[in-house]
């Protein structure tokens, strides 16, 4: 993913941001497919795992250069804090859905398609439920967006209308034609960037916030081994990070964003990942240090009240541990992680 994101951005550069969003959904879609309906390594990840990274690829860093070519510099720090709340809203919507399934199917599952004689597990499922949430998104793309716009900073709109240079070719030989030009266009925009100073130090800041954005990959990926192995199967872990996370940052974002426009966004990286960074000391701390708080009021209301911890069942202090470490990771993530996207744009 990270190799192709890279790759990518001047490919984008040189085919237009419609193109791209197109060809990211329609991957991302045909891989999902893939990696719902079959399970051989051999064959998943290649035609699944792969090019899905390639379409995901094709997606967030595309958005974010749409948000900066649609937004005047006035507009720029409220537009990337309401693209990100809007993100946000996806991700609690998807934390609800991964708690609900596990909880309807199991943790090793099967659920049975209606009239197709077969079965998917707990895991395929949920992926197929990213293949059915894909469809739409390559549908409002295909009609929402137009080629050639611009918009310049007093906010007009301006549409220049794409003309093919190879028109009077067969479909295919101006296809083809058209993807050669693009690659010569790719090389170029790619050569270049190299020979920006800016380019390096931009870089060098990236390396020293890529720590801090670690934290967001491993509860994305190890979080949930890891809350299923201590909280047992079937526990709530898709609410206690999935949702709680996502809810407050559409809270807090758009007026963080407000408060801060004025406020460089340097300098609101490096305040946010300060809050975020101290947010992983909660669940490195023994959890016995949490037992006070979880035989308590708090551990009542988060344990029994919104996670739905049975009565009998004593509330583990890991409970307080990780809703404690979200809240902090979030307050810090409202911060920097919206200004994050701006700042390349910025310079």
């Amino acid at each position: 993913l990270t190799l192709f994101t890279v790759m990518i951005g001047s490919l984008v550069d040189a085919i237009g941001l419609r193109l791209s969003l197109l060809i990211g959904f329609g991957v991302c879609l045909a891989a999902r497919g893939v990696m719902a309906f079959f399970t051989a390594p051999w064959f998943v990840i290649p035609a699944g795992l792969l090019p899905l990274a390639l379409g995901e690829a094709l997606m967030v860093p595309v958005m974010v250069a749409a948000i900066k070519k649609y937004a005047t510099t006035a507009q720029r720090s409220m537009a990337f804090s309401m693209f990100y709340a809007m993100m946000n809203v996806g991700f609690a919507i998807s934390g609800y859905i991964f708690d609900r399934v596990r909880t309807e199917l199991g943790e090793y599952g099967q659920y049975t398609l209606p009239g197709a004689g077969f079965s998917l597990t707990t895991y395929q499922t949920l992926i197929l439920l990213g293949f059915l949430f894909t469809i739409p998104n390559l549908f409002l793309v295909w009609w929402g967006l137009r080629d050639g716009i611009e918009v310049d900073e007093d906010g007009q709109v301006k549409v220049h209308k794409n003309e093919s240079k190879y028109s009077e070719y067969p479909v295919l030989t101006a296809a083809l034609k058209s993807s050669l030009d693009a690659l010569v266009e790719w090389k170029r925009i790619f050569t270049g960037l190299w020979h920006q100073p800016a380019f390096y130090r931009f870089l060098a800041f990236l390396t020293l916030v890529v720590g801090v954005r670690l934290i967001f990959y491993h509860f994305h990926y190890t979080f949930p081994k890891y809350g299923i192995r201590e909280l047992g199967e079937g526990a709530p872990i898709g609410r206690l990070f999935g949702v709680l996370n996502p809810v407050l940052i559409v809270l807090l974002v758009p007026l963080v964003g407000a408060l801060t426009q004025r406020i460089s966004a340097y300098r609101v990286v490096i305040f946010g990942s300060l809050i975020a960074a101290v947010s992983v000391f909660f669940m490195a701390m023994p959890p016995v240090w949490f037992q006070g708080l979880a035989d308590g009021p708090m551990g009542d209301l988060i344990a029994r009240k919104w996670l739905g911890v049975p009565d009998s069942t004593p509330v583990n202090p890991l409970f307080i541990s990780i809703f404690l470490s979200v809240i902090t990771l979030s307050v810090g993530e409202a911060f920097y992680s919206p200004r994050l996207y701006e700042y390349p744009a910025a310079i």
